[in-house]
């Protein structure tokens, strides 16, 4: 907040000068340092909602998410108080959204998905949008290849808001119905869960689930390590952190086949899913596989990981800015 307050009152004395808006934190930041790192000159950095664009130039937007998709997943759910929330934030991030790309002069999504999309819904902004897809910082992470755990309890690891539509609540509810099931097929097992907000206490009821939070970088880092199997049951995403994560540890990923999971997946079969109905019976099929096949899938995983790098990035996005 204080970026974006500084930011602004010298915006009023320094109109010309070229400057970002952002709604996502974790992207913004990336941002920043590659600009900061690169000297990248005349550039204001803005986080939050834009609704003084109308009076300000040259607006950079970077974009994770629009909300009509959002909306469609939340109608899924069952409907109750939380759901409501949801749904009025997210029609009112809609209107936000279309004041932010009216006034925008070019908007960068980070995902091919919600790019394709935003052309169709927002076709007479399209001229404005560009495609620079989400990345990580590589060299923060330590590469080393981190073989499968062979703990005797299997580690599941979900890392991300806990809010009804990153579906999180529904998954406890199908592990648990199908325990007997998991632990006849794969042993026994635990769900390791590693973030806050509203389902927080509805999750952390399962016997099953080590909640986990307030964690430094290494103990996020040890997570994924030591985990066996990144679960992501999302109902909308674009190009999650998360799994360019996982697969930087190279751990097998199970996602719901949502915004660019499979193509960050290499459309592997085994670790995308569409329905719920498939969830238990995929877990069960990625750990009957041999030990070849797994440690094949991580490589090509790890192996993709590498079109996500900043390094990669940093040019593209230099190419925008300074394109007229």
């Amino acid at each position: 907040n204080n970026i974006f307050w500084e930011s602004i009152n010298f915006i009023k004395v320094n109109l010309v000068w070229k400057y970002f808006i952002t709604k996502e934190l974790f992207f913004f930041f990336q941002v920043k340092n590659i600009i900061l790192k690169n000297k990248l000159e005349s550039t204001i950095i803005l986080s939050q909602f834009n609704f003084y664009s109308k009076w300000l130039n040259n607006i950079f937007q970077f974009r994770h998410s629009e909300h009509f998709w959002q909306i469609d997943a939340l109608k899924k759910k069952k409907f109750n108080f939380k759901l409501f929330i949801g749904l009025f934030f997210h029609n009112l991030y809609k209107l936000f959204d279309y004041y932010s790309l009216k006034y925008a002069k070019k908007v960068i999504y980070v995902s091919k998905n919600t790019f394709d999309k935003s052309k169709i819904i927002y076709n007479k902004f399209k001229w404005k949008f560009y495609y620079i897809s989400n990345f990580i910082e590589l060299k923060n992470h330590n590469e080393n290849n981190t073989k499968i755990s062979k703990s005797n309890i299997n580690k599941f690891l979900f890392i991300w808001r806990l809010e009804p539509l990153k579906w999180i609540d529904t998954l406890c509810e199908i592990l648990e119905k199908n325990i007997w099931k998991l632990e006849k097929n794969i042993w026994k097992f635990e769900l390791i869960i590693a973030w806050d907000w509203i389902l927080k206490e509805e999750i952390k009821k399962y016997d099953f689930v080590k909640y986990k939070w307030k964690l430094k970088k290494y103990e996020i880092i040890k997570l994924y390590r030591n985990c066996d199997l990144f679960l992501f049951p999302s109902l909308y995403e674009n190009c999650p952190t998360v799994i360019l994560e996982a697969m930087l540890y190279w751990k097998l990923i199970l996602s719901r086949d949502v915004g660019d999971v499979k193509y960050i997946l290499n459309n592997n079969k085994y670790q995308v899913f569409n329905n719920d109905s498939e969830i238990i019976d995929k877990i069960i099929k990625l750990y009957s596989l041999n030990n070849a096949k797994k440690e094949n899938i991580t490589y090509k995983n790890r192996k993709k990981i590498k079109e996500y790098s900043s390094e990669n990035i940093y040019l593209n996005i230099k190419k925008v800015i300074y394109e007229n």
